[in-house]
């Protein structure tokens, strides 16, 4: 019996194709042919789906193909049909988050924000961030392509690197939204719908940054509760909050 479990592989070249069209996956493409084959253990018949890896929805579709062909050159796929994607979000929030001390933990972040929805991240060096080690933009992508997938996003979401708090609000506009510790500031409510999600570092922002923040006329300060939370934690939770309230 054929396998019709749905499967999401996030692809950067497919062509534009009609139903009954053919798409050969080869070597050059082998970590898309390594899921499929020794991950998936797919075989001639079996269903899958495809998409383009693009950081907006006005060209997003699934490509719904039938396995034709297998071989030790690559795989024939057999396009069945096509399916516009959107994003299930209204809400237009993106991450912006200032650098943790390890990368570990930046990792986990961004595989976290893109499940929860996030439009886009926004990496800030800050006056407290102690992040010593070198950014990988590479590796960074493929997180949240992975996230993304997994997730079954109808967009990858983009990644920006901003050299301190003053240049982020400098080169971004709409609504900043501060998570604050401790602070005499509003909930998260519905009425927040877009804008950027703005979480410092393990140390917080130091009060040169405040000062900047608290001048500006675009950011809404909001309360996560009474306790200090971890910089990952504050993220989790201020990104749930506004994206499903």
């Amino acid at each position: 019996m054929p396998n019709t479990k749905r499967f999401i592989l996030r692809h950067s070249q497919l062509p534009a194709l009609s139903p009954g069209a053919s798409y050969f996956l080869d070597k050059t493409e082998d970590d898309i042919l390594h899921q499929l084959i020794n991950v998936f253990r797919s075989k001639t018949g079996d269903q899958i789906i495809l998409m383009n890896l693009n950081n907006s929805e006005s060209n997003n579709q699934e490509y719904h193909f039938k396995i034709s062909e297998l071989s030790k050159k690559g795989m024939r796929l057999t396009l069945e049909s096509l399916h516009q994607l959107s994003e299930t979000s209204t809400k237009q929030i993106s991450l912006s988050i200032c650098l943790p001390n390890k990368p570990a933990k930046l990792e986990f972040i961004l595989e976290k924000a893109v499940e929860l929805g996030c439009r886009e991240i926004h990496l800030i060096k800050s006056d407290l961030s102690n992040f010593s080690h070198q950014l990988r933009q590479d590796r960074l992508e493929k997180i949240i392509i992975e996230a993304a997938e997994q997730s079954e996003r109808a967009i990858c979401p983009k990644i920006f690197q901003h050299a301190s708090i003053s240049v982020f609000m400098s080169a971004t506009q709409g609504p900043v939204i501060v998570a604050m510790e401790r602070d005499n500031s509003t909930k998260p409510t519905s009425e927040i719908s877009q804008g950027y999600y703005l979480v410092g570092p393990e140390g917080g922002f130091s009060e040169n940054e405040k000062t900047i923040l608290s001048e500006n006329q675009r950011v809404t300060k909001i309360n996560l509760g009474p306790n200090i939370l971890k910089t990952e934690t504050a993220v989790i939770v201020g990104l749930g909050l506004l994206q499903l309230l």
